[in-house]
């Protein structure tokens, strides 16, 4: 089992800051994919993704992870939450992966 990057130990603690947004582009490009419940639990990932695909991000689009139109957060919870949903996708693939 290899440990996590901010630990500084295993394998992936020498990787770069490009690797990790190459990780997260694959993400992205794999959100078709998901399952509406992994949507709802990854909404920001969701919303980059249906951004990224050339989709409209509209009333109906945010209703469907569950988030109100009118909802506003500071730019950190946002940050934080979005490398939540990371930890969470790439968690969840080893899962896949490994299953």
């Amino acid at each position: 089992m290899t440990q996590c990057p901010q630990c500084g130990a295993g394998k992936n603690a020498d990787r770069s800051l490009a690797h990790y947004a190459a990780e997260s582009a694959s993400a992205l490009g794999k959100a078709d994919a998901q399952s509406p419940a992994v949507s709802q639990l990854t909404p920001i990932n969701s919303v980059l993704a249906e951004l990224a695909s050339g989709g409209n991000v509209d009333k109906g689009f945010l209703k469907s992870l569950k988030l109100s139109p009118k909802l506003e957060v500071p730019a950190e919870i946002a940050a934080r939450q979005y490398f939540h949903e990371l930890i969470f996708l790439r968690a969840l693939r080893e899962l896949i992966v490994h299953a």
